[in-house]
């Protein structure tokens, strides 16, 4: 057993990676250390099947809207006319005994009808989209969905199908929703940062920078799945006090670890491992709640901001930063991540605006680094949902 509390008077970056993998490896296997019940959480939602294993699966020769559940409803159902682009559905899998795999001769894919307002159908074969890793009984998934939208504006219906390829439809949709198609659809505003190939040192100085334009003098700061190197403690904050909260506790205490000789005042700094659906603080009690490169991993983030909004002062605001803008079904890092359980999602920007805005927050300002890292800065405008 990784044993949190390290006697090491001088931890360095090597030491605290070794540490990190270490009590990854862990928490991918369910370990419970104290408090923390890290599996099903927040990084392993999905339960993932090795690769290469789809040929011993034993497909059924039918499928039924019964064997998923729609868990999240289709962000950001506008369009533009003829738009091809993504959106996201998080499925999950009823089955006891079925797991749905985009392989093989007789591969799952997720597909849609489309449906004028009147109930007509315009368009049988939509798009197909694939499971990005195999869906096990009982899993959860975010599938992105690639969807073209229609050429003329108007209202349409999306029905969304399970479809497994030379055996059949769905007999039911698995979810159905009106969408909206209009060249006057409003395009959130970006603007744009660092370009070119991604660097990580560049990428963590921006976001610190839009986070430190952010802080005023003396606020109450909370970071959640703050990790091991909370964003919040890497500039010196006078007068004000930080709680870094994660539901890792091994990495929570590595970050002690290498913090307190490193912050001028490390008493300022309060460290909590916790659920943020149990957060044991006050409402109202921060005037900054920052979310570092981990919203994506919440299986509901609009359920995840409205439940933090409540803890922010008035005229509190969120900065949330590193957030992987854009879809890229086969990127290998994201679907390596998957595969190792992690609950990985990809979304586009509209569907970022819809999560701040269903969750009853304001964007103040967006930024974008090398076509795909998100920084936000946000306030709260109203009632979530």
């Amino acid at each position: 057993m990784l044993r949190t509390e390290l006697n090491i008077k001088h931890a360095t970056h090597e030491i605290l990676e070794v540490f990190r993998i270490h009590a990854l490896r862990l928490s991918s296997r369910e370990f419970v250390c104290g408090v923390l019940e890290f599996a099903g959480k927040v990084c392993a939602c999905n339960v993932a099947v090795p690769a290469g294993t789809h040929a011993s699966f034993g497909f059924s020769e039918e499928t039924t809207s019964a064997d998923f559940l729609a868990v999240t409803e289709l962000l950001a159902p506008e369009f533009l006319p003829g738009e091809l682009t993504w959106r996201s559905l998080r499925v999950e899998n009823l089955t006891v005994d079925k797991t749905f795999v985009t392989e093989g001769t007789k591969p799952h894919h997720l597909s849609y009808h489309l449906y004028g307002s009147d109930g007509s159908l315009l368009t049988w074969e939509g798009e197909r989209s694939r499971f990005p890793v195999p869906l096990a009984p009982g899993a959860q998934l975010t599938v992105p969905l690639r969807i073209r939208a229609p050429d003329v504006a108007g209202e349409y219906e999306l029905g969304i199908f399970h479809v497994q390829e030379t055996v059949a439809w769905g007999q039911e949709p698995i979810y159905r929703t009106r969408i909206t198609v209009s060249p006057n659809v409003v395009v959130p505003q970006c603007e744009v940062g660092h370009i070119g190939e991604f660097e990580y040192s560049k990428d963590w100085a921006s976001s610190l920078d839009v986070l430190k334009s952010a802080v005023r003098g003396g606020e109450r700061i909370l970071e959640v799945a703050c990790g091991m190197h909370p964003l919040s403690l890497a500039f010196e904050h006078q007068g004000g006090k930080r709680v870094a909260t994660d539901l890792c506790y091994p990495e929570l205490q590595l970050a002690k670890l290498y913090y307190r000789e490193r912050l001028t005042d490390p008493e300022s700094v309060s460290w909590l491992c916790a659920d943020i659906e149990q957060l044991p603080l006050r409402e109202g009690a921060f005037d900054l709640i920052v979310i570092c490169a981990a919203l994506h991993h919440f299986p509901d983030p609009i359920d995840a901001l409205s439940r933090l909004k409540k803890h922010l002062a008035p005229g509190g605001r969120f900065v949330i930063v590193r957030e992987p803008c854009g879809t890229n079904p086969g990127d290998v890092n994201y679907l390596e991540q998957l595969m190792l359980g992690f609950n990985e999602q990809q979304f586009e920007l509209a569907e970022y605006a819809c999560i701040f805005d269903r969750a009853g927050l304001a964007i103040e300002r967006m930024q974008l680094d090398f076509g795909g890292s998100l920084k936000a800065v946000l306030h709260a405008s109203g009632a979530s949902r």
